[in-house]
C-alpha cells in the first residue's frame, strides 16, 4: 500500500513538473539553450509519469516481480546518470529487462557489437518507425557503446574500476585512485553526452 501511495505522490510530481513547470519555463525563457533543455525535461517528466501509471495499475492488479518491489523507470539514474548504458536501462526496467533477456543474449554469439545493435534496432521498431525516435535511439547506442569501449581501455590502461558495469571481483590495483578518476570520467563523459 505504501508503494502505491508513493506511486501516486511520484506521478503527481512528475505531471505537475511536465505541464505546468517545465512548459512555463521553457516558454519564458529567452536563451533557446534553455529553452530546449526545459522542454527536454518536460519530455522526460511526462514519461515518468506515464512510468508511475503504469506502476500503479501494476500494483493495484497485484503484480510482483520476484518478491521485489515493482518498477518501472528509475529518474534519478536518468537524470544523473553513471553511463549512457545506465539511461537506456533506467528509461524502462521491464522493457530493458526484455529486450536484454530475448534479443540480446540470444544474438550474444553473432558478437557484441551486432547484438548491441540488433537489440537497439528491434528497440526502434517497436516505438514505431518514425525518424526521430530510432535517430535518438541510434545516437544512444553510439554514445553508449563508445562510452563503454573507452572505459574498458582506460581500466586496463589505468589499471581502476572505470567500467561501465561494476567489476565483480574487482582485483585492480588502483583502488584509491579509481574514485578520482571515474568521477572525471563521469563528468567528462556527461559533459559529452
Amino acid at each position: 500500500m505504501i508503494s502505491i501511495a508513493q506511486s501516486v505522490f511520484m506521478a503527481y510530481v512528475a505531471v505537475t513538473l511536465s505541464a505546468c513547470v517545465m512548459s512555463s519555463l521553457s516558454e519564458s525563457s529567452p536563451n533557446i539553450l534553455l529553452s530546449s533543455y526545459f522542454t527536454a525535461q518536460s519530455f522526460r517528466m511526462s514519461h515518468y509519469f506515464v512510468s508511475y501509471t503504469s506502476q500503479i495499475t501494476a500494483l493495484i492488479g497485484g503484480f510482483q516481480h520476484k518478491n521485489q518491489r515493482f518498477t518501472v523507470a528509475e529518474p534519478l539514474k536518468v537524470e544523473i546518470p553513471g553511463s549512457m548504458a545506465a539511461v537506456a536501462v533506467a528509461w524502462n526496467l521491464p522493457m530493458s529487462y526484455w529486450l536484454k533477456t530475448y534479443i540480446f543474449k540470444k544474438s550474444r554469439s553473432l558478437g557484441y557489437f551486432a547484438a548491441a545493435f540488433l537489440t537497439y534496432a528491434v528497440s526502434s521498431i517497436l516505438h514505431g518507425l518514425n525518424f526521430q525516435l530510432p535517430a535518438v535511439l541510434i545516437s544512444i547506442f553510439s554514445f553508449s557503446y563508445v562510452e563503454a569501449d573507452f572505459r574498458e581501455e582506460l581500466s586496463t590502461f589505468v589499471d581502476a574500476c572505470v567500467k561501465v558495469q561494476k567489476c565483480q571481483n574487482c582485483d585492480h590495483q588502483n583502488k584509491v585512485f579509481c574514485c578520482a578518476l571515474e568521477t572525471a570520467v563521469l563528468l567528462l563523459l556527461t559533459f559529452c553526452n
